[in-house]
């Protein structure tokens, strides 16, 4: 997956995220397949937030939605972890967490960014929350119902 830029020169210098098509797989070529996945851990929120970025590609292809997907890190060392370009619509800044409660500082870094966009843009936090609900601008969505959202 690319980095984000609106320049396709400056996107090219950066480097790209991959993402395998089985989690199974990645774990294996990690050797990390003894290695349990217990929820709140940093292996565990690895594996979600894989897992989340292969069904969204899953399902875009599945659907036809000819959405372009890509990732942003600033400077600064902060990530935006998927970046939806939807041909019509506002980009979708989406932030992936694999907790259940979700705080302010959660959405610090989306609400950072969203307010610093150059267009119109929307920013969600897919977690795996058990209601949608919202804290400042940004819309916090259980994960399958985000992805239920994005492709109906």
């Amino acid at each position: 997956m690319p980095s984000y830029h609106r320049s396709i020169r400056k996107r090219q210098k950066t480097s790209p995220k991959f993402y395998l098509f089985d989690l199974g797989i990645k774990r294996a070529l990690e050797n990390a397949l003894t290695i349990p996945l217990q929820p709140a851990t940093y292996v565990y929120g690895n594996a979600f937030e894989h897992f989340i970025v292969c069904e969204a590609f899953r399902l875009n292809e599945y659907f036809r939605k000819d959405f372009s997907f890509s990732y942003l890190r600033s400077t600064e060392s902060s990530e935006i972890d998927l970046i939806i370009d939807r041909p019509g619509k506002p980009t979708l800044l989406i932030e992936i967490k694999s907790k259940k409660q979700i705080y302010d500082e959660d959405v610090s870094v989306l609400k950072r960014f969203q307010t610093d966009w150059k267009g119109a843009c929307e920013a969600q936090l897919w977690c795996t929350c058990d209601e949608m609900f919202k804290i400042h601008q940004v819309h916090v969505l259980p994960w399958k119902d985000a992805l239920a959202k994005l492709f109906s």
